[in-house]
């Protein structure tokens, strides 16, 4: 029914016509200075943010880059809530956390956009000197109006199971963090700690993803509102963030099991038919 449905009805609208083969369109953004300026750049991972055009309504930079802006009918109300009391606003504190490299903004003389630099993008991930705890989401939003995310981690107090018993204090000078591989759906970071320390993650917080330091699962904790947060024991230790949901395994089980299902409802349908045509065969020759 689906595939008649689209053969006869959608057709009028949309016809062969419509549709342009992936070869025959090899640059459908074409890159401009912007884009060739931040072309150059070969961080692993960074975040754009693009001025020139309205930057919550129109997803060219998408193509390109990974960016802070850009437009999706179906935007986390988590992420949403960020954009409508903190980054429309223009807060760079924020931009900061979220680790926006560039920015894209028009050149007043030529009209075309150009990439500025952020020297203050704090990277894919950093340590804390304190923890403000708060008890709801209000206040975690409000709290950013005002705050220094290179120093303190904003967290409702939900999560004090996964921070646990982490002393805070100022982090150690020579405790670092560094992202070593990224994928979609896999990072993996070389952490030192000289000694206990609070780290965020410059990537949203969802469920789905697992987190584990050398191999053994740790909760992840939510901070700043949108991004993560796992305390990370003295030592040196390899982090890792795997999207993983069951989500996935649960649709997938239901999925073959109704295909299985279906196959077997078929099958019986078919000998059934073949099993009373045989006995209406014998009974007629009898």
């Amino acid at each position: 029914l689906c595939f008649f449905d689209l053969l006869t009805v959608d057709k009028r609208y949309l016809s062969s016509n419509d549709f342009v083969a992936k070869k025959s369109w090899k640059n459908p953004f074409p890159a401009t200075v912007a884009d060739q300026m931040i072309a150059q750049d070969t961080t692993l991972y960074y975040r754009v943010f693009n001025q020139a055009v309205d930057p919550f309504n129109d997803a060219t930079a998408s193509f390109r880059h990974k960016s802070v802006g850009g437009y999706h009918a179906a935007k986390l109300r988590r992420y949403q809530d960020l954009i409508t009391h903190q980054l429309s606003k223009g807060n760079m504190q924020v931009f900061n956390m979220l680790n926006t490299k560039y920015f894209i903004v028009p050149n007043q003389q030529t009209n075309q956009p150009i990439a500025m630099l952020n020297p203050d993008a704090l990277g894919n991930a950093w340590f804390v000197d304190q923890i403000k705890w708060v008890n709801t989401p209000d206040e975690e939003m409000n709290s950013m109006n005002d705050f220094n995310p290179l120093q303190t981690a904003i967290i409702n107090n939900q999560f004090g199971k996964e921070i646990g018993k982490t002393v805070i204090s100022p982090k150690d000078s020579l405790s670092s963090i560094e992202l070593t591989a990224y994928a979609a759906n896999k990072l993996v970071f070389k952490a030192i700690a000289k000694k206990d320390e609070i780290a965020i993650f410059s990537d949203i917080y969802y469920p789905g993803w697992k987190a584990t330091i050398d191999g053994k699962e740790t909760p992840i904790a939510c901070a700043n509102y949108v991004l993560r947060a796992l305390p990370v024991p003295a030592g040196e230790h390899v982090i890792e963030f795997v999207f993983d949901p069951v989500s996935i395994y649960v649709t997938e089980t239901i999925a073959y099991s109704s295909m299985i299902i279906l196959l077997l409802a078929v099958i019986t349908y078919a000998c059934s038919l073949f099993l009373r045509k045989r006995n209406a065969v014998k009974i007629a020759n009898k």
